[in-house]
């Protein structure tokens, strides 16, 4: 029996902020999607969850020391179709999840160390039943999302912040280079970590609607 192809996978890259990390979103096949964190000093990939839906990466960000993840997702079954939820990388597991229900705006920016700024619709911000903020997080709605966006602005403002002018920084050069990770694309090559890591059939993924560890 022939052996069936590895599938074709993208990979997405977002960089924290102080330049010491990055989460890389692994999409493929095209509703499975496995989160790694990248450690930029040591060049070491740290291997994290398959989410066994659509990730919208380009809605997403993480806070400027890398310790959490703001994501959208979608599976389009169940109470839930789509979310915005708060996460600790390499998981999904949720911290916090925003119900959503339609794939219009959703996700959010990181205005501040623990500031979120969630693109939500203003009757759409309440966290789902039984979710609470991480300690010292404070959400707000994101003023500039217009209610028929998809990923701008949110792609737009986390890559201007990113290529900013640095004055005093011996990292700018990994800091300011998100436009060249920010979307790689292959086939699937053995050789790669990220892609060997994932191949064949992805594991069965734990709900993303669990709270988990505060």
């Amino acid at each position: 029996m022939a052996k069936p192809p590895t599938p074709a996978c993208r990979l997405y890259a977002i960089l924290a902020r102080d330049g010491r990390s990055a989460v890389v979103f692994r999409r493929g096949p095209s509703r499975r999607v496995m989160l790694f964190r990248w450690w930029l000093d040591s060049d070491t990939i740290e291997p994290g969850q398959w989410l066994k839906g659509r990730s919208y990466e380009r809605r997403c960000d993480l806070s400027p020391n890398g310790e959490l993840l703001i994501y959208f997702a979608a599976r389009w079954s169940g109470p839930i179709e789509t979310w915005t939820a708060v996460s600790r990388p390499p998981y999904f597991t949720a911290l916090a999840l925003w119900p959503k229900g339609d794939a219009w705006g959703g996700g959010g920016l990181f205005l501040g160390p623990r500031e979120i700024g969630l693109n939500h619709r203003d009757g759409n911000i309440e966290l789902a039943d039984g979710f609470t903020l991480p300690r010292g997080v404070k959400v707000k709605r994101y003023a500039d999302y217009a209610g028929y966006g998809e990923d701008n602005p949110i792609e737009d403002v986390r890559l201007a912040q990113r290529l900013a002018p640095c004055s005093s920084c011996r990292r700018c050069p990994i800091r300011c280079i998100e436009r060249l990770l920010v979307e790689v694309r292959h086939a699937g090559n053995p050789g790669s970590l990220v892609a060997e890591s994932a191949q064949g059939r992805a594991p069965a993924t734990p709900s993303p609607h669990h709270k988990g560890d505060r």
